[in-house]
This record gives C-alpha cells, structure tokens and sequence, in this order.
C-alpha cells in the first residue's frame, strides 16, 4: 500500500517535471526561433512612420503634424536625470540586456502558462515600446510571443539610445499626453530638456500607471510615486541619498492646468502656411509623415516673446467673439537674415487663432515716418538738421475738401529740425516735408523698403494712412537696422524629405533699399526716440544696449504700433481690437510700447547686442540748437549725423547774453530756456537729447 502510494507521488513528481520541462523546451524553442527571426524579418512597416516634425534653428522640436498630439523629442534632448529614472523604474537591465530579460521572461512564463493565459508580465523597456508601437493591448500568450520576437527584432536593429528614444515617444503619461515631449508640455509647461530630478521622477513614474498617480487628481499619490522612483535611482547608484531626499521634499510645481498650449502655436501654423504657398504639393504630403521642417525660430526669443505679451499686454476691456480685447501680435527678425526668431499672433491661439502678425492689415500710423524722412535724407537736399515749421496750413484733400493736419493735442512746437520732429512724430512737420518732396517719390523709397502697393498717392501716406501687416512692417525696418538692405522675411529654412533628402530650401534675396550712409542716420534720429520729450521716453530705461524705434496711433485709437530694433532684432508690436470701430485706451507708446520693451530686454540683456555699425561717409557735427546752423561761441549745441558734403557751412548769427537754463515750461514736458539777444523775450527749445549746459555735444 505504501510502496503503491509512492509510486504514485513519483508518478505526479515525474508528471510536474516532464510538464515543466515541456514547458522550458517550448519556451527555449520559441525564444530561439524569434532570435533567429529577429535577424531575417523585416519590422513591420508601422516602425517606420513618424510624425512631420517641426523644428527651431537649433533643432529642438516646437511641433509635430500628426493625426495624435505628441512632442517627440530627440536623444539628446533627453536629460539624463530622466533616461536615468525610466531605466530604474521599467528597466535596470535596459542597457546590457537583448530586448528581453529570459530570467524574468522565464518566471513569467512559467506562471502564464500554468495558469492558461498571461497574469505576470516580466516585460522589459523594449517590450514594452514594442507593444506600444505594435501590438494591441490584450492579455494573450500569442500577443506575448509576439511582443518578445518584435524586441529581439527592436534591439537587432536599432542601437539602444534610439530605442529608449522611441520608448519616451510612445508612452501615454496620462492627460492626454502621448510621449514625454508633450508631457513635460502638459505637466509643468516647459521643453523636455528643461526637466528637473524632481521632475523626471514624477514623470517616470507615472509611465506605469498614469491615471493612479495622476498630480492633479491625486498629488499625495504622485508624490509617493515620486519618492519611489528617486529611492530606486539611489540604490542603482544614479543619485546620491541627499539628491534623492532634496528632489523627494520638492514641490509638485505643476503648471496651472494639464493640456497646456503648445510650443509657439502661432509660428508653428506660420511655418506650415508658408510651405503652402511656396510648394503647395509638399505641403499636400507633409500630412502623410516623414517629413522634417526646420525654420528660423529661437525658442529663447519665442518665449521671451510669449513672456511679453503675457506681462506687458494692455488688461482686457471688453470681449469680441469669446475672446478677450484688446489683441496684440508681436514679430521680430534677424535683420541679417530676414528670419522670424519668434511669433505671437494673438492673446491666446486656442480661443483666437487668427494670426495677426502676418494676415492683419491694419494702418500703420507714424511708424511710417522714418519712410519719409529717408526719402528727404537721400535727395541730399535736406538734412536731419533742416528745419520746418509746424504752424498751422491746410491742403486740398483727395475729396476736394481742406485737409488741416494736426498734432496730438493740437499742440504746436515751433520751427523744429528733423531730429525734434521724428521724435516727437510732429503730423503738421510731417505733411509739409510729403508736399515738398511729394507723394511718388515717398511711395518709390517705401516700394524699396519692400513695401507692397498699392499706397496712398496723397499727402496721408506721410502719416502712415497704409495699411500693412506686422510681418510686413518687420520686413521693411530691416534696412534700416542692417546698412540698408532688407532680406525676404520667412520662417521655413528647408525640409527634409521621409528618406533624408532636402525637398525644399527656402530662396532668400537681399534688396537694397537705401545706402548704408542713409540707414545710419536714420536709425541715430530714431534713438532720439526714446530720449526725453521723445514718443519712446522711458521705453528704453531697462534696455542695457543701443536701440531705435518709431511709435504709432492711428485715428481714434484704433491702433497702437511700436517698431523698434538693435543690431540683433528687428521687432514690430501691434495692439489694437479686432471688434471694428472700438478704440483703445491710449497711444502705441502705452499700448504697443511696453510689449515691445518688454520683449528686448528679455531677449538681449542677458547677451547684449553690439552698437549700430557707422559707415564711412558719415560725419558728426556740433549745430546750434536753434537754426540749423554751426553753433557760435554762445550758443548751446548739439552733434548731429550728415551725409558727407551735406553738413552746413554758415555759422549761427544769434548772439546770447544768457543765462539759459532748463525749465519745465508744461507739466511733464522740459525745454531749454535761454535769453536770446538783448531785447527780445525768452526763446523755448524741447529738450529732444541735447546736452543740460551750454556748448554741450
């Protein structure tokens, strides 16, 4: 009975062994035969289609054109806090093993297959990107096998950085965030490789199981998670116990709600509508995938732009179709280049996509007055020390009526050089230079700024009745920022074709507009600006290099411009409702002036531009504050910029007894008092610049 009952247990034994080992020789079988596959079969052909990708001049990613919302992200841009917290979370054995642990796979194995399906998964990071890129969800010993030979055939052909590439692209971290590109995007609104420890934890560690540690639903969860992940990376020897402690005590720090806005939406629909219409049958197949765009954007700027016109933008008063007004759009480019290192076209492209920066057209105001004071400096004729008076005249409108222009206020300044008249963008000063010099020639040095037609063909066009687009306001203050010339503004640079191939090249052309000569003065008349009594003042206060610029308002208030430079950027600002006929609070210099300030010194302080380049053929010479002349041995002076052989040769008559002193003669507005010759009263001169003592330049 005994002897019976123990062949029985040796029968059961012998049993479990031969099942067990029937087992091992299948999985041993199999495991071979996806080995041997892994090297003869090709992937299948979804391993091979990626996203249209758009990217900055410095290759980081802003945007994919893809059925799904994602960020791929390249290897590089992986930190390695974050490579280092999925290897310890998914993987430890990621960077030695072949696509799969057979320890692990083994274990697992043996547990699936005696239960009949699968319960324990043992899947490395591999198999895990292979399902994902692959394979369905479901639980089968058939999905399994399938899942370990596409990870054989997965490490059998790509190294391992791309693989982990791959995996960080391809995982779902909740909120309906597909990669860590848009994860990083949607949980604290930042690139990828700006990504802390602190940060990288979390975001390991929802991989596993997004919902369950989700930090806006579940903080105290995703906190814990955190800490897991960290303590995992210290045991593996990543981080040290006190990173691990100091990263575990940081705070969650989300960004204020998940789906965060993507990376510079506006410039990222800028760039696809250029392909469309430079070769609109690339721009039909971009859809398809493959493809790889690179553009002129600085993602330093492009954010430092979304920074401005998030801090400086006038507060919303009123709403038009949902959306929040007043609008604004921001445009700045290299002037050496022609390209556009950032784009805003609005408040907020979700709610208002509309691209204002490129398709609003709206009048320019005085931003067009450098035009026509560069029409006036280039005949030789005159100079930026030639005066006008800015009394009162009237002039035969194009409706037959008598057109009188005025000066905001209604203020009249006196005789004043083209200097004081820029600066204080003097209407009246204005219109009598555009009847001198006359509406054509002002519309052919406006047409060389590469300005479009049709423009006004009356006297209007010298207080900018044109209407034009920020982009092309942009285009045309290039000249004057780069010696004259002027590059195509753009913001595609080439793409690459699925094989690797350039398939389009963008074709840029440099068009001279003035002289170098001419572009200098112009821009030293425009940094007096943003000197005292100048439409600018006050603008530049923060700014730690050298700077030019022109305001503008058009009538009623509609809209307010700034279009500024230095040596590096070239940026035009435009506030102004999009609900017709609703005028805004104030001028451009306090509507479109700060965004623009604002903007430049985040993007150049840190890195400051040089000084504007002076060509050969310019002069500097001391005048007299008073008539345009040299100045005498009394009078006060200033220096001024000439052409070469254009400077004045008669010396200032006026004889002073003095003494002149400065003096606010309006509240907020200081002039220069001084007595003039015996007998007369007091003459008054804006301070626009000039020095505060006498014989000053």
């Amino acid at each position: 009975m005994a002897a019976g009952k123990g062949r029985h247990r040796m029968r059961q034994a012998f049993g479990g062994l031969r099942y067990l080992l029937a087992a091992l020789t299948l999985f041993v079988g199999l495991f071979l035969t996806a080995g041997l596959g892994a090297f003869v079969m090709p992937l299948p052909a979804s391993a091979t289609i990626a996203p249209t990708l758009v990217y900055d001049q410095a290759s980081q990613l802003i945007g994919a054109l893809s059925p799904e919302s994602r960020l791929p992200v390249s290897y590089s841009q992986l930190p390695p806090d974050l490579r280092d917290a999925i290897v310890a979370t998914e993987d430890k054995t990621f960077w030695t093993n072949i696509g799969v642990n057979p320890g692990s796979l083994l274990r697992a194995a043996l547990v699936d297959l005696t239960h009949g399906t699968v319960v324990e998964g043992g899947s490395t990071l591999t198999q895990q990107l292979a399902k994902n890129l692959f394979l369905t969800q479901e639980r089968t010993l058939s999905r399994k096998f399938a899942e370990v030979f596409l990870a054989l055939r997965l490490t059998a052909t790509f190294p391992k950085r791309d693989i982990l590439t791959m995996y960080f692209n391809s995982v779902y971290f909740g909120e309906g965030a597909w990669g860590i590109g848009e994860a990083a995007r949607t949980y604290f609104g930042i690139p990828v490789s700006q990504l802390d420890l602190a940060q990288s934890a979390l975001l390991a560690g929802l991989a596993a199981a997004p919902s369950a540690y989700d930090p806006y639903h579940y903080p105290a969860l995703a906190r814990s998670r955190r800490s897991w992940v960290l303590h995992r990376m210290q045991d593996m020897g990543y981080i040290t116990k006190a990173e691990a402690q100091a990263a575990a005590n940081a705070p969650l720090d989300l960004a204020s709600s998940a789906n965060s806005a993507p990376i510079a939406p506006y410039a990222y629909e800028a760039a696809l509508e250029e392909l469309q219409a430079k070769d609109p049958s690339l721009a039909q197949d971009l859809p398809l995938g493959g493809y790889k765009i690179y553009t002129t954007l600085n993602m330093h700027d492009q954010l430092a732009a979304d920074q401005a016109m998030a801090n400086a933008m006038p507060a919303a008063d009123g709403t038009w179709q949902g959306a929040p007004e007043p609008e604004g759009a921001l445009i700045s480019l290299d002037p050496r280049t022609g390209g556009v290192v950032a784009l805003v076209g609005g408040r907020d492209a979700q709610t208002a996509p509309f691209d204002r920066a490129i398709d609003a057209y709206r009048q320019v105001g005085s931003t067009f007055k450098p035009f026509l004071y560069a029409t006036l400096i280039d005949t030789k004729h005159y100079t930026a020390a030639s005066i006008m008076s800015d009394s009162p005249v009237s002039f035969v409108g194009v409706d037959g009526q008598r057109y009188r222009p005025t000066n905001a206020g209604a203020e009249v300044a006196g005789p004043l050089p083209v200097r004081h008249a820029l600066a204080i963008s003097d209407n009246v000063i204005a219109i009598k230079w555009a009847d001198i010099l006359g509406p054509p020639a002002i519309i052919k040095t406006a047409e060389a700024f590469g300005i479009p037609g049709p423009l006004p063909d009356n006297l209007t066009i010298a207080l900018g009745s044109a209407s034009l687009s920020p982009i092309e306001l942009a285009q045309a203050y290039q000249a004057f920022a780069d010696g004259g010339v002027w590059h195509d503004a753009h913001i595609v640079t080439k793409v690459l074709g699925p094989s690797g191939r350039v398939v389009y090249r963008a074709k840029v052309t440099a068009h001279r507009a003035v002289s170098p000569q001419v572009a200098f003065i112009m821009t030293k008349l425009m940094e007096a600006v943003f000197n005292p009594g100048g439409t600018g003042y006050g603008l530049a206060q923060n700014l730690s290099f050298p700077v030019a610029g022109k305001t503008g308002t058009t009538n009623n208030l509609y809209d307010g411009w700034f279009a500024g430079y230095s040596s590096r950027l070239v940026t035009v600002v435009w506030v102004g409702n999009d609900q017709p006929g609703r005028p805004l609070s104030g001028q451009g210099a306090s509507t479109a002036g700060p965004v623009w300030a604002d903007y430049m010194g985040l993007a150049e302080n840190q890195n400051p531009p040089p000084d504007f380049s002076r060509p050969p053929g310019v002069v500097s010479t001391p005048m007299s504050t008073l008539d345009g002349m040299l100045p005498n041995a009394t009078t006060p002076s200033y220096y001024e910029w000439f052409l070469r052989g254009t400077q004045p040769k008669a010396v200032s008559p006026i004889q002073y007894t003095g003494p002149w002193t400065l003096w606010p003669k309006n509240p907020g507005t200081w002039y220069y008092a001084y007595h003039g010759p015996q007998g007369h009263s007091p003459l008054w001169v804006k301070l626009m610049g000039f020095p505060a003592g006498a014989g000053g330049g």
